[in-house]
């Protein structure tokens, strides 16, 4: 990839980053919806960075801090799965000959600090609620340009409990976005 390539490419991701957190007030502010994921995709040419986000219950089944073997197995093996079938859940064109690379594959924990009001005369007794998200980038490299082509999504057949995506196309100067709901709906890249 030519240094010109990789500047803009960098520039369409800092500009998705931009707009991503306008709409979404960054990291910590974002909401945590169950049942609900995001996926940014930020295409130039042959190339494209995808960023895949949902709350790690739609992922592996639960969100607090994997502790015994058997929940850090069950995270394991799911973001494996992830991995393993990104190109089924982001599906380019067969005849643009993409190929995914993970980049990074996360569990992000938000703890925040809750206030749960005690009964009788005691006073507000603080809780810590658990918000894990799982957060995965990839790069995709194609033989042929995306541009015209379409894009499907596979991603509540790879994980059920997910039922709507957001998804963000930043392409060639043009910025679209859909929801998906169980994997009807496609877009023009």
């Amino acid at each position: 990839m030519g240094k010109r390539h990789r500047y803009s490419i960098l520039g369409l991701l800092t500009a998705a980053l931009v707009v991503w957190a306008s709409t979404a007030s960054g990291a910590s502010q974002r909401a945590h919806v169950h049942g609900v994921g995001q996926i940014t995709i930020v295409v130039e040419g042959k190339q494209a960075t995808v960023e895949f986000l949902a709350p790690a219950e739609g992922i592996y089944g639960f969100e607090h801090e994997a502790r015994t073997k058997a929940d850090q197995e069950k995270r394991d093996a799911a973001l494996a799965r992830l991995q393993e079938k990104i190109s089924t859940m982001i599906v380019f064109e067969a005849d643009r000959g993409c190929q995914f690379t993970m980049q990074k594959i996360a569990v992000e924990a938000d703890v925040k600090d809750e206030y749960e009001q005690g009964k009788g005369p005691e006073k507000a007794q603080k809780k810590s609620a658990e918000h894990s998200e799982v957060h995965a980038e990839f790069t995709v490299a194609c033989e042929k340009p995306l541009a015209g082509s379409q894009v499907r999504f596979g991603v509540s057949k790879v994980f059920p409990t997910i039922k709507t995506v957001h998804i963000q196309v930043l392409s060639e100067g043009r910025q679209t976005g859909i929801a998906v709901k169980n994997d009807k709906g496609n877009l023009r890249l």
